[in-house]
């Protein structure tokens, strides 16, 4: 079990920073898309939310307190998950742009290629939302739990202790 909760981690880390580092290298004169509508390109909300994928995929990847940062990633999923359910409601809705600009894009699509592109990129943080939402469950953060990294100076990044775990008087 420990095995799947790292292996699905890694798999929200590798989408946040995809994700990040798709809008980093998307081209600012690239078709309009939902992201855009939100953050214009190149402006400081842009690297800032960039930023913050990226932080965000460091965090589960660290495993740092796990439930807080499963919690993030559904709660940024769910917002995600609205506003692209909100825009395929939209009579000329806009591509997602969540995985960087200009993907489903390049040559402007019809209406709904737009809304079948969509409807994937919802059922992809549907998935993604049920996998945050399983390791919020089973991630626990006791006294004892066991981040994937430590400081240097052996200091437990989800306790702050630098006691070793079988040191007097630390329970088992």
């Amino acid at each position: 079990m420990k095995i799947l909760i790292i292996l699905l981690r890694v798999l929200l880390t590798v989408v946040f920073v995809v994700a990040a580092m798709g809008k980093l290298l998307s081209p600012a004169d690239g078709p309009p898309t939902l992201y855009d509508q939100w953050l214009a390109r190149g402006s400081i909300g842009h690297y800032a939310f960039i930023g913050f994928e990226l932080l965000l995929g460091l965090w589960l990847l660290l495993g740092w307190r796990p439930r807080a940062s499963a919690l993030v990633a559904l709660v940024v999923l769910g917002v995600f998950s609205g506003l692209i359910w909100h825009e395929s409601r939209q009579y000329a809705p806009h591509p997602c742009g969540c995985l960087g600009g200009g993907t489903t894009a390049e040559i402007i699509p019809d209406v709904e290629q737009v809304r079948s592109a969509l409807k994937v990129d919802l059922l992809r943080n549907i998935a993604l939302m049920v996998v945050a939402g399983w390791l919020l469950l089973v991630s626990g953060e006791s006294k004892n739990a066991q981040p994937i990294a430590k400081t240097t100076a052996g200091t437990d990044l989800a306790t702050g202790s630098d006691e070793p775990d079988d040191a007097p008087g630390r329970e088992a």
